[in-house]
């Protein structure tokens, strides 16, 4: 029944008119892992509020950011940010918040897998970071 009230809401009011589960139950993380594939992403740097499955199941390559990812996006790498997060993961997680207020809010992302994920594919050559990883997937 959700996925049927959810496409009489045009996707831009989604993220505002809907929350928690009436949004996500996780409905696109195989889409977002078939797009990694298809894409031809090596890992990709995950921010997820809530999941019951680790994306790997569905053998997509995924990392946590750094705190040198906050600062803005990192050359040559690519970021993908569930809505879910930005809408509730600063009320049910704090350790979140940086992340929903970082550039992710004012930066175009690239594309959109479904309803719940955003991605941005940086270019460029990629940099080591050696910075220390911040808790930006909660626990599965």
């Amino acid at each position: 029944m959700i996925s049927y009230f959810n496409d009489l809401v045009s996707w831009p009011q989604k993220v505002y008119d809907l929350g928690d589960s009436n949004l996500d139950i996780g409905q696109d993380l195989k889409r977002l892992a078939d797009t990694a594939r298809q894409r031809n992403w090596g890992k990709v740097k995950l921010a997820q509020f809530g999941g019951a499955i680790d994306p790997s199941v569905y053998g997509m390559k995924w990392d946590y950011w750094t705190q040198k990812d906050l600062s803005g996006p990192q050359p040559g790498q690519v970021y993908a940010v569930n809505v879910f997060l930005l809408q509730l993961g600063p009320a049910f997680s704090p350790s979140m918040t940086p992340i929903a207020k970082s550039w992710v809010i004012s930066t175009p992302p690239t594309g959109r897998v479904g309803d719940t994920w955003l991605f941005f594919e940086i270019p460029g050559k990629p940099i080591t970071d050696s910075s220390s990883l911040i808790p930006s997937v909660s626990v599965f």
